[in-house]
C-alpha cells in the first residue's frame, strides 16, 4: 500500500510540474499586433489578472461556492478538470462548516 501511495503521489508531483509548464508557457505567450511592414508582438497576458482572478476565487471560496477549473487559470485540460474542481469543491465545503 505505501508503494502504491508514493508512487501516486510522485504521478501527481510530476503532472502538477506539467501544469505549471503549461501555465508558464501560456503567460509568455505573445500576439502579432503590428502589420506586415512594421511587425510588433506583444504578450497576450498584460498581467496576473488577465489569467488568474484572484478576488473572484477567494469570494467564491469564502462564500462556500463551488469554484470552476476555468476560474482559477485558462489552462483546460480533462485529464486535471475533474480532479481540480473535485478539490476546490472539497475546500468550498470545509469553508462551508
Amino acid at each position: 500500500m505505501r508503494d502504491y501511495a508514493h508512487m501516486h503521489r510522485e504521478l501527481k508531483r510530476t503532472r502538477d510540474a506539467h501544469e505549471l509548464a503549461m501555465l508558464i508557457r501560456n503567460a509568455a505567450a505573445i500576439e502579432n499586433v503590428g502589420s506586415e511592414n512594421e511587425p510588433k508582438e506583444q504578450y497576450i497576458y498584460g498581467s496576473l489578472d488577465d489569467f488568474f482572478n484572484y478576488e473572484k476565487i477567494s469570494e467564491k471560496v469564502w462564500d462556500g461556492l463551488q469554484v470552476e477549473p476555468d476560474d482559477v487559470h485558462s489552462v483546460n485540460s480533462d485529464d486535471t478538470d475533474e480532479e481540480l474542481s473535485h478539490i476546490l469543491n472539497a475546500t468550498a465545503q470545509l469553508n462551508k462548516k
